[in-house]
């Protein structure tokens, strides 16, 4: 497998790293080339190995992709990265009709630790801070009930995050601050929650604002979706803070190619999706490097994979998960060299019915 390697360059990451390794040498002005610590990513299978999954993890470093799947289970994706635990966060599942199961992916080991809150029968994970926070979709299938929560990876608590007059929602990121993005009514409805309360994130031209992440600038990314059809795949957009106000902007990486932006750093870079062909078709994981960037393409090995972006590493790293197509690829009419009448080939020049296949063709 392709390993890649990273390095922590974060003050508060070499500092709790300084601190855990008794270095009496390190502090804060020790940040700098030759210091950092290494984390290499070589993921647990590769695109061979895909035929019994549903879906995969993967972790995007420098054009490589890095592709993970929970031991025993169909379905893997990785929705967080904490780069200062060496950490990915996510959910997995047997089945598409399986209740979800959160996990804790330890990346130097590859191994897989489950996250089953109490109570409820699907836990999906969002998102995740540095500081072990965790939010999420927590659902209980016999009510339909479903709200957000935060789960401190430290104590092992779990509190529920629901908007008063709201129902069906989720948390999709936490900064270490505290402040958390989310939705209600299954996605419709997008919110900030900060200092306490909920604010909507909204905009007039927008059917919906579905934020996916939010930066420690507090700067959130998601889908804009249009008033006609807001389900649908339209626009990206992000928001900041101007004051008291949000202020939204829509992107697209041209007029009129649906489009979506999944992550972002807090030094400006974003990434998403977009559908050059359509939402019929498969989109293209883009980075950029600045709002006003030209977008760069990261295509994926073979074409049997459907990719979804859940989030952005501060490092620049796209994390998310790939659907896989297993439908058999369908070889062409008497083998490229003709066309069938009924179950017969009428075959091109140079080409003859094969004596044992009339559905053949072959060199003359």
């Amino acid at each position: 497998m392709t390993q890649s390697v990273h390095r922590i360059t974060s003050r508060r990451a070499l500092s709790l790293a300084c601190a855990s390794l008794v270095l009496a040498a390190c502090d804060d002005d020790s940040v700098g080339p030759g210091n950092e610590l290494p984390l290499t990513l070589s993921g647990n299978v590769v695109v061979e190995d895909f035929a019994d999954l549903g879906a995969a993890g993967f972790i995007l470093d420098e054009g490589t992709y890095h592709f993970y799947a929970a031991p025993g289970e169909g379905e893997t994706a990785i929705t967080a990265v904490d780069l200062e635990a060496g950490v990915a966060w996510g959910w997995t599942r047997t089945t598409p009709e399986s209740n979800d199961v959160g996990f804790r992916l330890d990346l130097r080991t590859n191994s897989f630790e489950s996250l089953r809150l109490p109570g409820v029968d699907r836990t999906i994970v969002r998102g995740a801070n540095n500081l072990g926070q965790v939010v999420g979709l927590a659902n209980v299938r016999v009510t339909s009930d479903s709200y957000g929560f935060v789960y401190e990876h430290s104590s092992g608590s779990m509190s529920e995050v629901r908007r008063p007059g709201y129902t069906q929602g989720a948390t999709t990121d936490i900064t270490e601050s505290g402040v958390m993005v989310g939705y209600s009514a299954f996605g419709a409805e997008g919110w900030v929650h900060r200092n306490g309360a909920f604010e909507a994130l909204e905009h007039p031209e927008a059917g919906r604002l579905f934020p996916i992440e939010i930066s420690e600038q507090h700067e959130i990314v998601g889908l804009w979706g249009d008033p006609a059809a807001w389900w649908d795949v339209s626009h990206g957009f992000r928001a900041r803070l101007s004051g008291s106000n949000w202020i939204v902007e829509s992107y697209r990486v041209s007029p009129d190619v649906p489009t979506t932006l999944n992550g972002n750093t807090e030094t400006g870079e974003f990434a998403g999706l977009y559908w050059a062909e359509g939402l019929a078709g498969k989109p293209t994981v883009f980075t950029l490097e600045d709002w006003a960037a030209t977008p760069a393409t990261h295509p994926l090995p073979g074409t049997t994979l459907e990719p979804w972006v859940d989030g952005m590493a501060d490092n620049g790293w796209v994390f998310g998960h790939v659907i896989i197509d297993h439908t058999p690829v369908q070889s062409d009419e008497c083998g490229g060299h003709g066309h069938l009448h009924g179950t017969e080939c009428h075959c091109d020049t140079g080409y003859v019915q094969d004596p044992n296949d009339a559905g053949m063709c072959i060199p003359a």
